[in-house]
C-alpha cells in the first residue's frame, strides 16, 4: 500500500490518469472494506474521478459504491460530491428513461445545498421528467432556475445571467394548463431582460435571445397579428444575419427552423410559395446536420417534423402527389425521436402524416398511423402517477381518437369508429377501459328515439345516427372542423379570438351582444347543422316527440344544440327544435353504461342547498316552490350559513336527489378545480366531490347555478370533463346543469317548473326539462304574476321577494313573454340516462 501511495504522489492527474486508475483499483483491492470502509471508499472515489473521461460507466459504479460507505454527517462534503458526480454523469450519458431520471434527480438534490451549480441540471431534469405531477415538476424546475439565477452576479457575468433569464422565460410558457397567452406575455419579459443585459455584444446567447423573441411574437395573440408576425420575422432575421462560422452550427439550424415556422403561418407571398420556401430552409438546415454528433439527432428530427408539417400544408392546397414524401419525412422524424421523452412529438407527427393521407383518401393507411399515434398516447398515460399527470396525458387522446373515428367512418366501419371515439373519452375517470358491445349500445337507444354521435375531427363533419338495431352516417359537407372552430373561436387560425368564446368572455361588459350571439348561433345551428340530420331522422321513422341523446365532440359542447330554431309563418315567427324533440346530453357511451343509482322521481330523500352565500334572493323563491311541490316528501334543507362545505359533504351520501341553488365557477384551464360556492366563501370542488360520490352517489343532481354544464374548450377541448361527467361517473343517473351564467329570476322559475313537471310521475327528467323550457319561453307576465301570488304568504325572505318580482312584472304587458329569449332558458341541459 505504501508503495502504491508513493507512486501515486509522483503522478500528474492529467497526464497519468490511466496509471492512477490502476493504482486506485489495486489499492481498493488491498483494503478490507468492512473493517476500513472510509479508506476503501476514498480509493473508489479517486478511481471514479479519474475514470469520468475514459470510462463513465466505471466511474458511475465506483461513485455509487463509495456512497454506501460514507457517513452522512462526518463525510457530508465528500458524499455531496459523489451525488453531484453521479447525477451529472447520468445526464451526459443521455436518453434517460423514467427510472434513470428519478435516480439522477435524487442524487443531484442530495448535492444542491453544498453545490448550487447543480440547480441548472435539476431544472433540465424536471423539465423532461416523465413521472410525477406535471405542475409540481414545473414548480421544481422554476425553483431550481431561480436558485441558479440568484447565484450569478449580473454585472460580472451578463451572458450567463441572460442565459438563465431565457430559461426562466421558457419555463413560464411551460406551466401545465396555464393560459397560453398570459404565460407567453410573462415569457416576453424575461427575454427582454436578457436582451437588455447583453447589450450590443453579439454572442451565442444574444442570437438565442433574438430567436426566443421571434418565437414569442410568432405565437402572440396581440391586437395586430400582422405586426406581431413582422417582429417575429425581424428578430429571426437579425439572428440569422449575426451568425458566423465561429459560432455553434446548431444555432443556425435553430434559426432556420424558426424561419420555417414563420413561413408556415405567413401569407406574405402566397400560401404555396411560403410553404415551398420553408422546405428550402429545411433543406439548408439538413445540410448542416452531423449525425455523428448525438445532439444532432434531435435537430434532424425537428427538421423532418417541420418538413412533414409543410408538406401537409401543400397537400391540403392540392399537391396530393406529395403524400409519399410526407410519409417518408414523418418516419424519419419518428426514428429520430426514439426516446421516452419524445412520446408527444411522435404522436403529433403520426397524426400529421395521417391527416395528409386522409386528404388523398388513403383511409386504411391513415387509420394505421392513427392507431400508432394512440399507442404512443397510451404509453404516455402509463407513466402518469397523479391526477394532474393523467389529465394532461389523457387530453392527448382526443384529436387522434376522434380523427381515427372519422377515418373509420369513411371506411364504413361504423361500429369500430364509435368504439374508438368513445375510447378517447373517460380515461380520466377509469384506468380500466373496456370496450362495449353494439348490443349494449342499442340498449341505450330511447324508445322510438335515437343516439346522435357527432364527429368534427375533419371536414366534412359527420353525425352517426343510432336507432334500434341500425346505424346511419349523415355527412355534413359544410359543417366540419373548420366551421365549428369558426363558430367557437371566430376563425380557424386562432390569431384573434372571436365567435362564441369572444362573446362569452365579454358577456358582462357587453350583455346585449352576448344575448344576441346566443340567439344568432342557435339559428345558424338549425340551418347549417340540423336540417340534414332531421331529414335522416324522418327517413328512419323518428317522429315528433321522440327523445334524442346527444354525444358532443370537438368543443361543440358549448353550444345549446336544443335551442336551434328556424323562421316560420307562425305567430311566434319561429320553429324551435325543442318543440319537436327532447334532447338529452351524454359525455360518452361508457358514462351511460355504468351502474347508476336508481332514478326515482318520487324518491323521499332530497338534499337542498339554498343560497349559501346569501346574495341570491331569487334562490329563496326557487327553494320555497320546490319545498311546496315536494311537501309530502323528505327534504333536508341546508340554507344560507348552514350550507358549509363540511355540512354539504357530510349530507350528500345516501340522498336520492341533491339540489344546489348556489353560485358555481368553472375553471377552463383546471377543470377539477371547478367549484360550487358555499357558505363563508368556502368551495366544494370537483376534486373534493369525487371521493364523496364513490361511496353513495345521488340518483339525480340539480345544479341550479352558473356554468355547471361547461367543459374544457380552450387549447385541448374535452367534453367529458366537468360537473355532469363527474357525477355520472360517480354513479348518478341524471344531472341538470347550465352552459353559461344564468339569470337568477329565470332560473328560479324554470327549475321550479321542472320539479312541477316531474311531480306528475310519468315524465323523465329530460322531458320535464324540455316542458319547463317551453313553458318559460311562452309564459306571459300575467301568468307569472298569478303564480307568484301563490307565495304571498310564504315566510321571509321568499314572500317579500316574490312580491317584488310581481311588482317588477307589472311594467310588462300582460301578454308579453319576458323570458322568451334563449339566453334565459337554453343554458339548462340534462345529461345522463334519463
Amino acid at each position: 500500500m505504501k508503495s502504491l501511495l508513493a507512486e501515486y504522489e509522483t503522478l500528474d492527474p492529467e497526464c497519468d490518469s490511466v496509471r492512477i486508475r490502476e493504482l486506485m483499483e489495486e489499492g481498493a483491492g488491498l483494503i478490507d472494506r468492512e473493517a476500513q470502509p472510509k479508506k476503501w471508499a476514498a480509493f473508489r472515489y479517486r478511481y471514479a474521478q479519474v475514470s469520468e473521461e475514459v470510462d463513465p460507466s466505471a466511474a458511475l459504479a465506483a461513485y455509487r459504491e463509495s456512497i454506501d460507505f460514507l457517513d452522512p454527517k462526518e463525510d457530508q462534503e465528500l458524499l455531496a460530491d459523489c451525488h453531484r458526480a453521479i447525477g451529472i454523469l447520468m445526464i451526459h450519458q443521455g436518453n434517460l428513461g423514467s427510472d434513470a431520471q428519478e435516480e439522477a434527480i435524487s442524487h443531484l438534490e442530495a448535492a444542491v445545498t453544498l453545490y448550487p451549480d447543480v440547480a441548472v441540471w435539476l431544472a433540465v431534469l424536471y423539465q423532461f421528467r416523465i413521472a410525477g405531477d406535471p405542475w409540481q415538476n414545473w414548480k421544481k424546475r422554476l425553483e431550481y432556475l431561480e436558485i441558479d439565477a440568484t447565484s450569478i452576479p449580473k454585472e460580472e457575468d451578463p451572458v450567463r445571467w441572460a442565459r438563465v433569464q431565457n430559461e426562466l422565460g421558457i419555463a413560464m410558457e411551460e406551466e401545465p394548463d396555464a393560459n397560453f397567452y398570459t404565460a407567453l406575455e410573462k415569457r416576453f419579459k424575461f427575454h427582454l431582460k436578457a436582451l437588455a443585459a447583453l447589450g450590443n455584444s453579439i454572442n451565442p446567447t444574444w442570437i438565442r435571445t433574438h430567436l426566443y423573441l421571434s418565437e414569442c411574437y410568432l405565437f402572440r395573440l396581440g391586437e395586430d397579428p400582422e405586426e406581431d408576425l413582422f417582429f417575429a420575422e425581424q428578430f429571426n432575421r437579425k439572428a440569422l444575419d449575426a451568425w458566423t462560422d465561429e459560432f455553434d452550427v446548431t444555432l443556425k439550424i435553430v434559426a432556420l427552423l424558426g424561419r420555417v415556422r414563420i413561413l408556415s403561418v405567413s401569407k406574405k407571398h402566397g400560401r404555396t410559395e411560403d410553404l415551398l420556401q420553408g422546405l428550402k430552409h429545411c433543406e439548408e438546415a439538413a445540410s448542416l446536420i452531423d449525425m455523428s454528433q448525438p445532439t444532432h439527432h434531435t435537430y434532424f428530427g425537428n427538421i423532418e417534423s417541420q418538413r412533414s408539417m409543410l408538406l401537409l400544408g401543400l397537400i391540403k392546397l392540392g399537391q396530393h402527389e406529395r403524400a409519399d414524401e410526407l410519409l417518408t419525412h414523418a418516419r424519419n422524424a419518428i426514428r429520430s425521436f426514439s426516446s421516452e421523452e419524445h412520446i408527444r412529438s411522435r404522436r403529433i407527427i403520426l397524426q400529421a402524416a395521417a391527416e395528409g393521407l386522409l386528404v388523398v383518401e388513403h383511409f386504411a393507411d391513415a387509420a394505421g398511423l392513427l392507431k400508432e399515434a394512440l399507442t404512443e398516447a397510451e404509453h404516455g398515460l402509463g407513466s402518469a402517477e397523479t391526477i394532474s399527470a393523467r389529465m394532461e396525458r389523457i387530453w392527448e387522446f382526443r384529436d387522434s381518437s376522434a380523427l381515427l373515428c372519422w377515418c373509420l367512418l369513411k371506411l364504413g366501419q361504423v361500429e369500430e369508429a364509435l368504439l374508438e371515439l368513445d375510447l378517447g373519452k373517460d380515461r380520466f375517470w377509469s384506468k380500466d377501459i373496456q370496450p362495449w358491445s353494439m348490443a349494449e349500445l342499442y340498449s341505450l337507444v330511447p324508445s322510438n328515439g335515437a343516439l346522435l354521435f357527432e364527429n368534427f375531427a375533419a371536414t366534412p363533419g359527420a353525425v352517426v345516427v343510432v336507432v334500434e338495431k341500425r346505424t346511419e352516417i349523415v355527412w355534413l359537407p359544410q359543417f366540419g372542423k373548420n366551421r365549428v372552430m369558426e363558430l367557437q373561436r371566430g376563425n380557424v387560425d386562432g390569431l384573434q379570438l372571436g365567435g362564441w368564446l369572444h362573446a362569452y368572455c365579454f358577456r358582462n361588459s357587453q350583455p346585449d351582444a352576448w344575448r344576441k350571439h346566443i340567439d344568432e348561433t342557435a339559428g345558424l345551428l338549425y340551418e347549417e347543422f340540423w336540417v340534414p340530420i332531421l331529414d335522416q331522422l324522418s327517413q328512419l321513422g323518428i317522429t315528433s316527440g321522440a327523445e334524442l341523446v346527444w354525444f358532443p365532440q370537438g368543443g361543440s359542447n358549448v353550444f345549446p344544440m336544443h335551442a336551434a330554431w328556424k323562421k316560420t309563418n307562425t305567430d311566434e315567427g319561429r320553429f324551435w327544435l325543442l318543440d319537436e324533440f327532447t334532447l338529452r346530453y351524454a359525455p360518452s357511451v361508457r358514462a351511460l353504461l355504468l351502474k347508476h343509482a336508481p332514478a326515482k322521481n318520487d324518491c323521499d330523500d332530497m338534499l337542498m342547498v339554498s343560497n349559501p352565500m346569501g346574495d341570491l334572493e331569487y334562490s329563496e323563491i326557487e327553494c320555497a316552490w320546490v319545498m311546496r311541490i315536494r311537501s309530502r316528501k323528505s327534504v333536508q334543507l341546508l340554507h344560507g350559513e348552514e350550507a358549509t362545505t363540511e355540512a354539504v359533504s357530510a349530507s350528500i351520501a345516501g340522498k336520492k336527489v341533491v339540489h344546489f341553488s348556489s353560485h358555481a365557477l368553472f375553471d377552463l384551464n383546471h377543470p377539477l378545480d371547478s367549484s360550487l360556492l358555499l357558505a363563508h366563501n368556502s368551495r366544494l370542488s370537483l376534486r373534493d366531490l369525487m371521493p364523496i360520490l364513490q361511496s353513495d352517489a345521488p340518483a339525480m343532481v340539480v345544479l341550479s347555478a352558473c356554468e355547471t354544464g361547461m367543459a374544457r374548450v380552450t387549447s385541448t377541448p374535452d367534453e367529458s370533463l366537468g360537473f355532469p361527467a363527474a357525477f355520472l361517473h360517480g354513479g348518478s343517473s341524471t344531472v341538470l346543469s347550465t352552459l353559461w351564467p344564468v339569470d337568477d329570476q329565470a332560473t328560479a322559475l324554470l327549475v321550479s317548473r321542472f320539479y312541477w313537471e316531474l311531480s306528475k310521475g310519468d315524465m323523465s327528467p329530460a322531458r320535464a326539462l324540455r316542458e319547463a323550457q317551453i313553458w318559460l319561453r311562452q309564459v306571459t307576465a300575467k301568468e307569472l304574476r298569478r303564480l307568484l301570488g301563490e307565495l304571498k304568504d310564504a315566510p321571509p325572505p321568499a314572500g317579500p321577494t316574490a312580491a317584488r318580482l310581481r311588482t317588477a312584472l307589472r311594467v310588462e304587458s300582460s301578454e308579453a313573454c319576458p323570458f322568451a329569449e334563449p339566453y334565459f332558458w337554453a343554458a339548462f341541459t340534462i345529461s345522463g340516462k334519463e
